[in-house]
């Protein structure tokens, strides 16, 4: 049972559940307090920690992306037109009401906000921890980024497993497939995220417009036309009826040998690569372009998305 709201001024988000990039994006968006949404936004964009934040100094603001410096090391994060544009802003109203701190985030008490009054202020809008707000931002960035570039953006020594797959990672697995059946059970784990026994038990009649049926009992999960069109020209070509993928020896392809193939190209590519990561990448993807979890979850015949049982979580050494 969802619990109520307890007086935050963003929606409740419940304890251990996901905090979608979407819904943290609207929130903060939302916000009215300009030094509190800046926060926030620079929170969630750059995928700081809290005491990373908190150690921003104005120095540390450039043209075009923020520096941030923990233990001796430093990475400079990109950031949006948008935020360059509020944060030009925010420093020039300090800068007028004579409030220009070393560091850019002070308070009355202190010229640095203390972790805990940011702690607060992201617990007082988003309902959920600092560390939420950067999964959800891990998240935005798994359907965009490898794994290497994620770390180097949020500062993570490892993800807590390598559970879904970038663009570029994806294309280096397209490019390396050669037989037209391997590439149609790639495109339909990836697209579809559907399990292996489910993807064997596809036949030629389950395959729609944009749109396949899969499991039992039977659900729709949408494809692309692009992918539809190469299935029927398969089809076609090969004269095939019943199971889409067949073999030899028995009416269909099995488990094993899709297994076998995903693992020959991951060899191939240095890309860690099975059916468990093809079905988070399509979570990851639909999280990404703002799908809410009940769609997810009818889609993928879950029957309830927890967050971090689809290895999208980040870690740091220490943690």
């Amino acid at each position: 049972m969802a619990r109520k709201n307890k007086g935050y001024s963003g929606s409740y988000i419940q304890k251990r559940r996901i905090l979608e990039p979407e819904q943290a994006k609207a929130i903060i968006n939302s916000v009215s307090n300009e030094k509190e949404r800046l926060l926030l936004k620079i929170l969630y964009e750059v995928g700081c920690t809290v005491s990373e934040l908190a150690g921003i100094k104005v120095e540390d603001i450039k043209t075009d992306s923020i520096r941030i410096v923990k233990n001796g090391r430093e990475r400079n994060i990109i950031i949006s037109h948008e935020l360059r544009r509020e944060l030009k802003d925010y420093l020039k109203k300090a800068l007028k009401k004579k409030l220009y701190s070393e560091f850019l985030f002070s308070t009355r008490q202190s010229p640095k906000m203390d972790i805990r009054r940011v702690q607060q202020i992201v617990k007082k809008h988003l309902g959920s921890s600092s560390g939420k707000v950067r999964q959800a931002r891990i998240v935005e960035l798994a359907a965009k980024k490898t794994a290497e570039e994620i770390k180097k953006n949020t500062g993570l020594k490892r993800l807590e497993e390598k559970d879904f797959l970038g663009s570029e990672e994806i294309e280096r697995i397209k490019a390396e497939i050669k037989e037209k059946k391997d590439s149609l059970a790639f495109g339909l784990l990836l697209e579809t995220g559907c399990k292996i026994s489910e993807l064997v038990d596809i036949k030629v009649e389950d395959i729609g417009e944009n749109s396949v049926s899969v499991g039992t009992p039977k659900r729709e999960a949408g494809i692309s036309r692009k992918l539809a069109s190469e299935i029927k020209s398969f089809v076609d070509s090969e004269k095939i009826s019943g199971f889409l993928f067949q073999s030899r020896q028995s009416g269909r392809i099995s488990d094993r040998r899709i297994f076998q193939v995903l693992k020959l190209y991951g060899e191939k590519t240095g890309v860690k690569v099975n059916p468990r990561i093809l079905r988070n990448t399509k979570i990851a993807r639909m999280l990404e372009s703002g799908q809410d979890r009940k769609k997810i979850q009818d889609e993928l015949g879950i029957k309830r998305l927890e967050f971090s049982s689809y290895g999208l979580l980040g870690k740091n050494k220490n943690e």
